[in-house]
């Protein structure tokens, strides 16, 4: 099948055509209006797509490999199994749409807006979509290795497991999200702000919580083994039967917190505060630097 042209494509839309697998490689199509065609198993690889109009669209399978899309928008648009590798989204709006095992690895964009949208086990290794927005979207067994989510704001979406491992969450606000099972180890959650959030038996082995500011999470047996907290907050949290082993928790802060039965081996708790702190099961004994703490188990030790 012979590349289209810009002319082509339109007079289609226009017309009601279907465009299933056709070849739209590197076509200039800014500012089109193409919602509602059917662009299932198309080419698209590195075609402009700036500022077009993409809802209702059937793109399931299409080739969208690092085309632009900066600023189109999308609303109850199928992208089922799609291929977006080094697309750019910048300041895209995606909503409603059917995002189902997408491939998003090297995805770019900056200011992108995910609302309602299905992204289960979507692929974003290496995507750098800082300063998005995912609100109310589902996200659950995505892959995410090392990709760049740091400055966005991430509001009731399910993310249940997960693979997160060495994801960039900096600065990034969490709010009301499910998170049970993620992994999360080597995840940056520098100044990250999570707040009533589950996150039961997620793995956080070595990540960098430094600065965060937790307030009504849970992380019920949850592995932050050889985590950095230092000079975080952690307030009304459940964290019984959690793994800190090795965690820096140094002048940390942990007020109304159910720490019962936490494995607290090695951790470093130089100058760390704890406020009406559960301490049921714990082996104090194996704590570091108990003796320079603050509140509660300090005065547990002493005791």
């Amino acid at each position: 099948m012979s590349k289209l042209t810009r002319e082509e494509v339109e007079r289609g839309v226009r017309e009601g055509r279907s465009f299933a697998d056709a070849d739209l490689s590197y076509v200039d199509l800014d500012e089109c209006e193409l919602s509602g065609t059917d662009f299932s198993g198309a080419n698209f690889e590195g075609a402009i797509l700036r500022n077009a109009d993409l809802s209702y669209c059937n793109l399931q399978g299409a080739n969208l490999s690092r085309a632009n899309m900066q600023e189109a928008f999308m609303k109850k648009a199928d992208f089922t199994g799609a291929v977006l590798q080094g697309a750019d989204l910048s300041r895209t709006h995606v909503r409603s749409c059917n995002l189902k095992k997408v491939d998003l690895r090297g995805a770019r964009g900056e200011d992108c807006e995910f609302t309602e949208c299905d992204m289960s086990e979507a692929v974003l290794n290496g995507a750098d979509l800082t300063l998005s927005d995912f609100i109310d979207c589902v996200l659950e067994r995505v892959e995410a290795l090392d990709a760049d989510f740091s400055l966005s704001s991430i509001k009731n979406c399910v993310l249940d497991h997960s693979n997160l491992k060495g994801l960039d969450l900096g600065g990034a606000e969490i709010t009301d999200c499910e998170m049970t099972m993620a992994c999360l180890d080597n995840a940056n959650l520098r100044q990250a702000k999570i707040n009533t959030s589950k996150l039961m038996k997620a793995q956080l082995k070595e990540a960098i919580l430094s600065a965060s500011n937790l307030k009504e999470v849970d992380l019920t047996e949850a592995d932050l083994s050889g985590s950095k907290m230092e000079i975080a907050k952690v307030r009304e949290c459940q964290m019984s039967h959690a793994n800190l082993s090795g965690a820096d928790l140094k002048a940390s802060y942990f007020r109304d917190v159910n720490l019962a039965s936490a494995n607290m081996e090695g951790a470093d708790c130089f100058s760390t505060t704890f406020r009406n702190v559960e301490l049921s099961g714990i082996d104090l004994s194996v704590v570091r630097n108990l003796d320079k703490s603050k509140g509660d188990l300090r005065s547990a030790v002493e005791s």
